[in-house]
């Protein structure tokens, strides 16, 4: 096994530096150096050539991107799930083979956006999230959604993956400061808004939960950004979002226990429940009208 540390170089994100230099001074450096050593033995077969690079880029978003990928496809291992490597190491990040079927899974991490945009979102404040505030978290994971489904067009354009294979994007949102808004995406992917309880009152028994309907969320300019994309068709090549929150210092004790798979109602190819079985997964069901979504528990 190589050395995922072995950039001796001082033009590093700081949290690679410690976790290189200081594992016998800092009891974080050393968890961290530990966890990413323990994946590393996993993937260094599948890891392209630009992994350690990016690893140890200066800018800290890109070894959260990195450590998320290879995070991601250790979990999938240690599920019994076959990761390949990557022919000619070009093509989304994981590849999964099944007896029937490949599975494609382009991983990315969301982030705050650009500090001088309108549309940033600015960091968590005591007392409450802003409803403004929630839309501009909403902003970020749609638009980091719709930049990767563009890379997977654009592989489908060019034979890198084939129409008939499993498109999956893993988002990783930890860099957004919202790793316990956990209706973000369904707000984003299902139009899911604030729960509606009705109450008897003379009972104080619930009778009835509903959820309000998002159909746009505002935009600092004044393009507005439609919600909905796996009830209305709009993302039919994907099959699903798998959806994360953890960080090289903050994960369960099994490998994707913060895991929510959220299945594309309207995808060319249907997402098949249990491809997965890592934390939860929203199984659909299709109803004369509608579509009703259970949660199951893995």
């Amino acid at each position: 096994m190589s050395d995922l540390f072995s950039n001796t170089s001082e033009d590093c994100s700081i949290v690679y530096k410690r976790m290189r230099d200081e594992t016998e001074t800092n009891r974080l450096a050393k968890k961290g150096r530990d966890h990413c050593d323990e994946l590393w033995r996993v993937y260094e077969p599948f890891a392209d050539t630009h992994f350690k690079s990016e690893f140890s880029d200066p800018n800290l978003e890109k070894l959260h991107a990195r450590w998320f990928e290879m995070y991601l496809a250790v979990a999938l291992t240690e599920k019994g799930l076959l990761v390949r490597q990557k022919p000619n190491d070009i093509g989304p990040d994981i590849l999964l083979e099944m007896e029937d079927r490949r599975i494609w899974i382009e991983t990315t991490c969301a982030t705050r956006g650009d500090p001088q945009s309108p549309d940033y979102v600015p960091k968590q404040q005591l007392g409450g999230l802003k409803e403004e505030v929630l839309d501009r978290y909403l902003l970020r994971i749609t638009n980091t959604l719709r930049e990767k489904e563009k890379k997977f067009k654009e592989c489908l354009d060019n034979d890198i993956v084939d129409e008939h294979d499993t498109l999956v994007i893993a988002i990783n949102i930890n860099l957004t400061d919202a790793a316990y808004i956990y209706d973000i995406f369904d707000r984003a992917l299902y139009c899911l808004g604030d729960p509606d309880i009705e109450l008897n009152k003379f009972t104080r028994k619930i009778n009835g939960v509903s959820h309000k309907t998002l159909n746009k969320i505002p935009k600092c300019s004044p393009e507005w950004i439609d919600l909905g994309y796996f009830i209305k068709g709009t993302m039919p090549c994907i099959s699903c979002v798998l959806a994360f929150s953890g960080n090289l210092l903050m994960y369960g004790s099994k490998l994707g226990d913060d895991c929510v798979t959220y299945p594309n109602l309207t995808s060319d190819n249907k997402w098949i429940q249990g491809s997965v079985t890592m934390g939860i997964e929203w199984s659909p069901e299709e109803n004369e009208n509608d579509w009703s979504l259970t949660k199951i528990k893995y």
